[in-house]
């Protein structure tokens, strides 16, 4: 089994057994990754915690609040990690491209990154006498969490973070510098 908690997605976690068994505090884009609970694997993006709790605590999250960002700028696609003076730029069919930028939201700054492939080939003309990068545009679902450490039944500590999902088309242009 499988579990992933990240601000992507809005799990219960829980953690049993009868030793310390590690558990993320999420500040910021943490992402933690579980396989049959035999490993535990953490990556912070913006900051984050880990500790050990006693076997049996667990952590819940309840969505506050959530709205959309329109057409916000998400990232530089990762082919094009660095500014050139290029004739142009092709998205080739089947690969897989990244992103991943820090976006403004009415409740403060907020990671968001992610991954896509291409159904076709797209090529983006470009002024080869300027600095360009692919840059990519989408809506963002923005939501406010709220998060609980239990412990023996009792929450031990309360905190906020906030959720990102790129939604709907993601949109690709050439951004000059």
């Amino acid at each position: 089994m499988t579990m992933i908690l990240s601000l992507l997605t809005i799990p219960v976690i829980s953690f049993a057994g009868t030793n310390e068994e590690p558990v993320i505090v999420p500040t910021g884009g943490v992402y933690l990754s579980n396989d049959d609970w035999d490993t535990l694997d953490a990556q912070t993006e913006t900051g984050g915690e880990i500790y050990k709790a006693p076997a049996g605590s667990y952590v819940t999250s309840t969505v506050l609040s959530s709205y959309t960002e329109k057409n916000k700028f998400i990232g530089y696609n990762s082919s094009t990690p660095d500014w050139s003076k290029a004739k142009g730029y092709t998205l080739h069919k089947g690969w897989t491209y990244s992103f991943s930028a820090s976006i403004e939201t009415k409740w403060g700054t907020a990671g968001v990154k992610g991954s896509y492939k291409t159904g076709v080939d797209i090529h983006f003309a470009a002024n080869p006498k300027k600095a360009s990068r692919l840059a990519i545009k989408s809506d963002v679902k923005v939501s406010k969490i709220q998060y609980k450490k239990w412990s023996n039944g009792k929450v031990i500590k309360t905190w906020t973070g906030l959720s990102t999902k790129p939604v709907g088309t993601k949109t690709h242009y050439v951004k000059y510098k």
